[in-house]
């Protein structure tokens, strides 16, 4: 599963936070 949230082209602190759960599962 992968969830992007980009906010004025940047990348969210909560988007890295689902990266880091991606490498988890």
């Amino acid at each position: 599963v992968h969830v992007e949230v980009v906010i004025f082209g940047r990348v969210t602190p909560v988007e890295l936070a689902y990266n880091q759960v991606e490498k988890i599962v």
